[in-house]
């Protein structure tokens, strides 16, 4: 595979070098047009011979040495002409910047002889190894492909895959899956062929699964004919027929004509149902796939007939689906441990060592049943003292790489993948850690620094191509798709992650991805040190992506790696980025984020190959106030992903000219010439989201309209703001009429707007797009819409016709009296006209999701659509059909609501004076499971609200009349009760929710007893109890914890007065993090704290005598307990010394102490991989340089509220910095966190 991957990088800087050698360039410089030449012939030679060599090299070690070779040259050749091309265009913004009148006149009058005979040379130079290795490949025997343009095909794989149709025994995980499959085969159909699909994962089961099916009594009962065929790699209707014919017959075809095994099969199945399965298919061309169904039709016309497809690949699924794709997910935990068990000891008791290495054995499983069948089969070969190296080995150093099952399954999609762009695209991914997640701008970012997306015709974007490469690598399922919250993100954006297996693969074929590799060209260091630099010196000629962690004091080491692509600085101590920078003349990608540099040097803005630059978004507003005036200058700038809070930070003169920018997060409106809106007009290629601030800078309609928001049609997420706090007049409403958003708007965001009533487009849900015939197009791809302080407005935009409107928030419209008709839409008959679907006209709102109403203290009337047609024409109206989420905050004076939400989950109420709404509202929500209610102070008993209604979720907060909480039904599952000052007790039938998993009271002062009945075995299903700032509280019952098997969690803490609350651990087999703290008169410690396997997470203290933290800290050094929060107290001067006898901690938190200096045996801990130090508020010093660098482990330190050694890391102080630079992240923060 890595020899491949080699080919696959010669292949990629080719195609560059072919589209480099250009005529413009040549003639600019003159003296070596004929050598550039000869090098575009060269490259065509070689690329002739390319699928001949990759072929070869499999067993000619020679053809894998010349490869190698012309790796280094193609490598060298690509900074070769990158650095002319540099130059040719530094020459030209010159020209530009001093008013030159013609580009070829200035380069024929400056361009420096030096220059020229310098690059000639090289040129020359490059052109003769290229002619020996021309040569080269002749002696090699090497053949010419006549595909052209160096196109080559892949070897096929090693391994050769047969599966049958034999279920296998005690398959554990799958009987639900199995179970709705077999009941959509067995649903009527009136098709003669039906498809349904079985995707996933390689190694996830779905061979397995089909087979499970396959085998099930309901499916012979169904079906006449049962056929079962492994398909692979070889989609040939032909040769699939024909073993369609031998499961049939079970004898061996000897006949080669289809005609005649067709008409075989014909014999067979005519006028019977049959069931077929093809059991991994990777074919993509449909014509082949509507050949063999065309033929599979004629041959029997029975309807009811079903195909079962399994396929990794989610394009394959999706063509040849005529049901919806059956996505096979990841195993349980518990399901994996099972397998793993299985195989080690299938039966027998599994020993303590394999239990204590429970959690991270099923975090290597990553749900794959294969790999947890492979692990499984490993440690039962393995001696016990070999467990925890293999519990912690990636599956390519644990198993030799590609000689195990799980690698060659993955290796066959990774030989799948179309081209070599996309392969390198994926082995590029392996340079992150395992479970790193990406967004896919900053991915295809990457991959666009690097080369490895090349148009293949004119204007083709390369956004465009790496998008394509990323849904590639999704349907193949090499990388997964993972929902992430970023506040800075855009409606479009995505998120992935690579799954550990994959990760594994990626990294064998990537390789050289070591700092002592001296082929090494991509390298992330997730820590700096001395012995790091002097590595690094050493690779600046290969080295093309740099991705640094940790601290340094300066970025001075890392400017001297001349041929980097891609450079992400670790957190430099330094305040200035060195002005050097410019020298990194063929950098693509610049990613500052985790610096907070003052400002940036204008040397940054000669780096004029910059296509992505990420600055951080926590740089102080204080000092960092502007970008460098040269911005202008970076003309292949593509994406500046950089946000700031700060409405006041001055953008550079002239964004317009960076008219490459396809990602610009915000632009802050200047008054200057040069800062003003038609900036943004000019930037012609936006994408995504923009926030455009400080509109009330913008004087009139006309100048809005400079924007030219109308034209941009991939700018799908508008914010528009206005400054806070203005007076005099406004002219808001013109100047958001001027900022027409072109129809294919998906998110609107607008704060601050002080106009009356919003202009007619925002009113209308309409935009004006005039052609000859002139049209007006409703915002039907709206689907978010957020209004945030627009105080002066009277009226809500028309809202209920809009088809895609699935997120709606009105927050701080202050005149807002009354949503009504015209919020609904219900005068505008447009709707009927446009379509003719009645179902549609008479919905309101149909895709409404989630609505929030907040912070309108003078709406009173939220009209009931539904019941307003009735009255009115008799009509029978469907509003927010789908409507899921509701919240209404601090709209005092509502006094009516809607009593229709079929589709209600979940409601949040604050701050409501009258409880009628809220009964409205819940009064036919027959769906609703989740309740929060907080701030209501009219609001007594539960059930005046919430008669009725059998929730899942409910959490009362801050009620002080709230006296009962009876009425919210027998299947609640979570129970939180928080700040009710008058709740004296639970309910008494509290015992009785047998299906209560979660339990919170926190804050109830007044709370006396939680009632469990002796003799009840109440809360049989809980896993989490969190008991708190209860004042009033004295004692527990024991029964709330016997015999709670289910129990994952358990919290008390700062409950004063409690004395009695018997804990026997042993009670609870599953518990995994416990925390007592905070209770004062509880000093007597838990039993069976060293006998529960599954405790990894323990939080407590502070300990106010010697024999009760000589008790805790003894048992703990014989338990399982990883993760441990120690809270102290400020006379607490040192540390308790046991702890460094607890060297398998993996997280250590220290809340409260009253320690100046940690000590040094704290580095005797070398399993720490976090290390929190919470409201130290006396700690100045960490331990010694010497006992930190023992912690090779430790990733991440996290320092809150211990301001005395937070001074200590600010620049110029007695600097604690050369302490820490070997970790990776790092998080400071002025306030303690921890609730001690």
């Amino acid at each position: 595979m890595a020899d491949a991957l080699v080919a696959a990088s010669i292949q990629i800087v080719l195609e560059k070098l072919v589209s480099a050698t250009t005529d413009v360039i040549g003639e600019a410089f003159g003296g070596f047009k004929e050598e550039l030449e000869k090098l575009k012939g060269s490259v065509a030679m070689i690329q002739a011979v390319m699928a001949d060599a990759e072929k070869k090299q499999v067993q000619n070690q020679g053809v894998q040495l010349w490869l190698k070779r012309l790796e280094g040259v193609a490598f060298h050749a690509d900074n070769l002409l990158d650095e002319i091309n540099y130059e040719f265009l530094r020459r030209r913004m010159e020209a530009q910047n001093r008013l030159k009148q013609k580009v070829c006149l200035f380069f024929s009058t400056s361009c420096t002889f030096a220059f020229r005979w310098r690059m000639a040379s090289k040129v020359k130079n490059l052109n003769m190894k290229l002619k020996s290795i021309n040569q080269e490949a002749a002696g090699f025997g090497l053949s010419r492909s006549q595909m052209g343009g160096g196109a080559y095909v892949s070897p096929l794989p090693a391994m050769s895959r047969e599966t049958d149709s034999i279920a296998r025994q005690n398959v554990v995980g799958r009987d639900t899956d199995a179970s709705n499959i077999v009941g959509t085969l067995l649903s009527s159909s009136a098709i003669v062929v039906s498809v349904i699909p079985i995707t996933g994962l390689g190694g996830l089961g779905k061979t397995t699964l089909a087979q499970l099916v396959y085998n099930v009594p309901e499916i012979d009962r169904q079906f006449d004919k049962k056929i079962w065929v492994c398909v692979s790699r070889n989609f040939e209707v032909t040769r699939l027929f024909k073993l369609i014919l031998e499961s049939l017959t079970k004898r061996k075809v000897d006949v080669e004509s289809r005609e005649s095994i067709v008409q075989e099969v014909r014999r067979e199945i005519e006028g019977k149902r049959y069931f077929l399965v093809l059991d991994d298919v990777w074919n993509e061309r449909s014509e082949l796939w509507e050949d063999f169904i065309h033929s599979l039709v004629g041959i029997s016309t029975t309807n009811g007939n079903w195909i079962l497809v399994t396929t990794r690949n989610i394009e394959v699924a999706t063509r040849v689906a005529t049901h919806p794709p059956y996505s096979l997910s990841k195993l349980g935990d518990d399901d994996c441990w099972s397998i793993v068990k299985e195989k080690v000891f299938p039966s027998g008791e599994v020993p303590k060592e394999l239990e204590a290495l429970k959690s991270r054995i099923i975090k290597r499983c990553q749900g794959l049943p294969l790999a947890a069948t492979v692990i499984g089969g490993l440690l039962r070969i393995k001696r016990k003292e070999e467990w925890p190296a293999i519990s912690e080995s990636g599956f390519a150093r644990l198993l030799g790489g590609e000689e195990n099952s799980v690698m060659q399954l993955l290796k066959l999609s990774f030989d799948h993948l179309p081209s070599a762009s996309i392969k390198k695209c994926f082995a590029y991914f392996s340079i992150f850690g395992k479970g790193f997640v990406m967004s896919k701008l900053n991915l295809t970012s990457l991959w666009m620094a690097e080369g490895f997306l090349q148009p293949r015709f004119e204007n083709e974007v390369l956004e465009d191509i790496g998008n394509e490469h990323f849904n590639i690598l999704l349907q193949s399922s090499l990388l997964e798709e993972v929902e992430k919250y970023d506040p800075f993100s855009h409606i479009d954006d995505r998120y992935c992650t690579m799954h550990d297996i994959v990760h594994d693969l990626a990294q064998s074929v990537l390789r050289s991805n070591s700092i002592t590799d001296e082929n090494c060209r991509y390298l992330l260091l997730p820590s700096f040190d001395e012995e790091t630099q002097g590595n690094l010196k050493s690779r600046s000629s290969s080295l093309r992506t740099l991705i640094v962690n940790g601290t340094v004091e300066s970025g001075e080491v890392f400017l001297k790696l001349k041929y980097l692509r891609v450079l992400r600085l670790p957190l430099v101590t330094s305040e200035e980025l060195p002005t050097s920078i410019s020298k990194l003349i063929h950098l693509r990608f610049l990613d500052l984020s985790l610096s907070r540099f003052k400002a940036l040097p204008e040397s940054i803005c000669k780096l004029y190959n910059l296509q992505t630059l990420v600055l951080s978004t926590y740089l102080n507003p204080a000092t960092f106030k502007e970008l460098p005036d040269g911005m202008r200058n970076l003309i292949n700038l593509r994406h500046l992903l950089f946000f700031t809070p700060d409405s006041k930070f001055r953008m550079p003169k002239g964004m317009g000219q960076l008219t490459c920018l396809k990602t610009l997060q915000f632009f802050n409106i200047g008054k200057e010439e040069g800062c003003k809106i038609e900036e943004v007009g000019c930037l012609k290629n936006l994408r995504g989201q923009i926030l455009i601030r400080n509109l009330e800078f913008v004087n009139a309609k006309r100048e809005a309209e400079q924007a030219d928001l109308l034209s941009k049609s991939n700018l799908n997420d508008l914010v528009f703001e206005w400054g806070s706090g203005r007076e005099g007049e406004y002219n808001d409403e013109d100047v958001l009429e001027g900022l027409l958003p072109h129809p294919n708007l998906q998110s609107l965001y607008v704060k601050n707007y002080m106009g009356s009533q919003f202009p007619r487009w925002l009113m209308n849900m309409s935009i004006a797009k005039y052609n000859m015939y002139g049209s007006l197009r409703r915002l039907d791809r709206l689907v978010k819409l957020v209004l945030v302080d627009c105080k002066m407005c009277e009226d809500a935009p028309a809202l209920g016709r809009l088809p895609s409107l699935e997120f709606l928030a009105l927050d701080g419209l202050d005149k807002l009296t009354c949503l009504g008709r015209s919020f609904y839409d219900m005068d505008d008959r447009r709707a009927s006209r446009n379509n003719s679907s009645s179902e549609v006209s008479n919905t309101l709102f149909p895709a409404l999701k989630s609505l929030v109403l907040s912070e309108m203290p003078n709406l009173r009337e939220w009209m009931d659509a539904q019941a307003e047609s009735r009255r009115e024409s008799n009509e029978d109206v469907k509003v927010f059909p789908i409507l899921e989420d509701l919240t209404i905050n601090k709209c005092y004076r509502l006094v009516n609501a809607p009593s229709n939400f079929p589709s209600l989950k979940s409601l949040k109420i604050q701050k409501i004076d009258k409880l009628q709404p809220v009964k409205k509202i819940c009064s036919n929500a027959t769906n609703l499971s989740a309740v929060w209610i907080k701030g209501m102070a009219d609001l007594t008993h539960v059930q005046d609200v919430l008669n009725g209604l059998n929730l899942q979720s409910l959490i009362l907060e801050k009620c002080p009349e709230l006296v009962d909480i009876h009425g919210c039904g027998t299947s609640l599952r979570a129970l939180s009760i928080l700040e009710c000052e008058n709740i004296r007790k639970l309910p008494e039938d509290l015992h009785q929710l047998q299906n209560l998993d979660s339990l919170v009271v926190m804050g109830c002062h007044n709370l006396e007893t939680i009632p469990i009945p002796s003799g009840h075995k109440g809360l049989t299903s809980l896993k989490d109890l969190r008991i708190g700032y209860c004042n009033g509280l004295t004692s527990l019952p024991a029964e709330m914890l016997e015999a709670r098997s289910s129990l994952l969690s358990l919290m008390v803490c700062k409950c004063p007065n409690l004395v009695s609350f018997p804990i026997d651990l042993r009670q609870m087999p599953s518990l995994v993090s416990l925390a007592l703290f905070g209770c004062p008169k509880l000093t007597t410690i838990p039993k069976g704290l060293d006998q529960v396997s599954s405790l990894s997470m323990l939080h407590v203290g502070p300990f106010f005598d010697s024999h009760t933290e000589n008790e805790w800290l003894s048992a703990l050094a014989s338990s399982s307990v990883q993760k441990l929060s120690l809270v102290g107290q400020p006379q607490s001067a040192s540390l308790p010394v046991q702890l460094q006898y607890l060297t398998s901690l993996t997280a250590l938190g220290l809340h409260g102490f009253g320690a100046e200096v940690l000590p040094d045996w704290l580095g005797n801990l070398a399993s720490l991989e976090e290390l929190r130090l919470d409201g130290c508020e006396k700690l100045q010093h960490l331990p010694s340089t010497a006992a930190m660098r023992r912690l090779t482990k430790l990733k991440f330190l996290g320092i809150f509220g211990c301001s005395l050694l937070q001074k200590n890391f600010t620049p110029g102080a007695t600097s604690e910095w050369p302490k820490v630079s070997h970790i990776s992240h790092g998080h400071f923060e002025d306030e303690p966190i921890g609730a001690y």
